[in-house]
């Protein structure tokens, strides 16, 4: 089976095709798909990318837009807005009844929770896969490497010492052995000044050891 044909099998529980997925009802078509497919797709881009190698280059672009731009853009967004309303419902005050309905709601948001912390983990796992496998690509690395801050670090930043101190972290792995590990990667630090400061300062955390 031709690449197209396979890479248009990968989009389609996403409602996109190759042609489509570069265009601006991206977030449109993705918000009509569940968090089932953003899984489905994160795996089975994990699979394609490390069956196809760098033979995917040319498609790169279009399916990082989809995993960045998409489906982990609208999974923090999904995160931010939980977060929001439990902290809601913790101020308010409510009778038996009405907790009755709650906890049947939050059940269902327990599990969108779960599926969301999924895509996020995974795809950052995919995201490092990437920034190995095509460090040598100079022009998509810089495309690439804009969105990943854009939209996956940058907001994190201010968090790192208070969210990402564990040594599980993935976006510390990313930002601390990834990035250095090849000569394109490592020019992220100078295109995006703002990280080095705050990697440095939240090596002062009492968890922090040598």
């Amino acid at each position: 089976m031709e690449l197209p044909l396979i890479i248009n099998e990968l989009l389609e529980p996403l409602n996109l095709t190759i042609e489509t997925c570069d265009s601006d009802a991206l977030i449109e078509a993705l918000s009509r798909a569940s968090f089932d497919a953003y899984l489905s797709f994160i795996y089975a881009f994990e699979v394609l990318l490390k069956q196809m190698g760098t033979l995917m280059i040319s498609f790169m672009p279009k399916l990082t837009k989809v995993l960045i731009k998409g489906v982990l853009s609208l999974s923090k967004l999904f995160q931010r807005h939980l977060k929001a309303a439990k902290q809601e419902d913790a101020e308010m005050e409510s009778d038996n009844e009405s907790e009755k309905t709650e906890d049947q709601g939050q059940e269902v948001y327990k599990n969108a929770n779960r599926q969301v912390k999924s895509c996020l983990r995974k795809g950052l796992g995919l995201i490092k896969d990437i920034f190995k496998k095509f460090h040598l690509y100079h022009e998509f690395m810089e495309e690439f490497s804009l969105m990943v801050y854009q939209e996956i670090v940058a907001d994190q930043l201010p968090l790192l010492r208070s969210c990402h101190v564990s040594e599980k972290s993935q976006l510390l792995e990313l930002l601390c052995q990834t990035w250095p590990e090849y000569m394109n990667t490592l020019k992220n630090y100078e295109r995006f000044p703002d990280v080095l400061p705050a990697l440095i300062e939240m090596l002062s955390h009492p968890s922090i050891s040598p």
